[in-house]
């Protein structure tokens, strides 16, 4: 199978004797109307090479994300098809993925406080029934999921508040829309992201590091296409 790499340099080498071809053509054409005529010719390539272009941006969009979700995920310390699940539930409810994840940053900074008896979420832990050598073994979402089911069970709609600004800071107002969720419509919803194919494992997202240079070659060269299609045409339309 080809490699993202012998791709892009297929893709260059494949595109620069074309858009060459395509300078000569409108060079020629005398007026606008002869540049479309000879350009006629050209046009289903031109078709083409616009939908591959649309298709290099697509993907890489696609590339530029799971790069901004692997490095998320390790700087949180949980695994991307978690934190891709966290991201889609939080949409469910109306949470903004920046607001999630500065949120569920605090949260992993202030139990680090916590489990040396420090900070604003010892007592909370507390009142939750979670302050225990067991708890600060877990892993960042597994104590995430702990934290918004046992609030999910607070009643006090003042006093849930106030929990969620303690783990979560400023970002607690939203994401006390989490625990409304429970735990099994939160399963549901990481599945459903997984059978949509938004998740990837970690490994994945690493390769993908080594991808985007070559998805950067290929985005360059479709510019300069267009680039030099639109400097021969631009005179002749005007």
């Amino acid at each position: 199978m080809a490699t993202i790499a012998s791709i892009s340099v297929s893709l260059v080498a494949k595109t620069a004797p074309f858009v060459k071809g395509l300078r000569k053509a409108a060079k020629r054409a005398k007026g606008f109307a002869g540049s479309i005529a000879r350009l006629g010719s050209k046009i289903g390539g031109l078709a083409l090479a616009a939908t591959g272009a649309l298709s290099a941006f697509s993907i890489g969009k696609q590339f530029g994300d799971i790069d901004k979700i692997t490095k998320v995920a390790q700087k949180l310390g949980i695994g991307t098809e978690e934190l891709v699940g966290f991201q889609f539930a939080a949409k469910e409810v109306g949470v903004s993925t920046n607001n999630f994840n500065t949120g569920l940053q605090r949260m992993v900074r202030r139990l680090g406080e916590a489990q040396k008896g420090m900070g604003t979420t010892v007592k909370p832990l507390k009142e939750l029934g979670l302050f225990s050598r067991e708890f600060f073994q877990f892993n960042p979402a597994q104590q995430f999921l702990l934290i918004e089911n046992a609030i999910s069970k607070v009643v006090d709609p003042a006093r849930k508040l106030a929990i969620n600004f303690a783990f979560f800071d400023t970002e607690g107002a939203d994401l006390v829309r989490f625990a409304a969720l429970g735990t099994k419509r939160l399963g549901e919803l990481r599945r459903e992201a997984e059978l949509l194919g938004l998740t990837f494992s970690k490994e994945q997202g690493k390769n993908i590091e080594s991808s985007i240079d070559a998805f950067t070659r290929i985005k360059e060269t479709f510019n300069g296409f267009f680039r030099q299609v639109a400097i021969e045409s631009g005179p002749k339309v005007l």
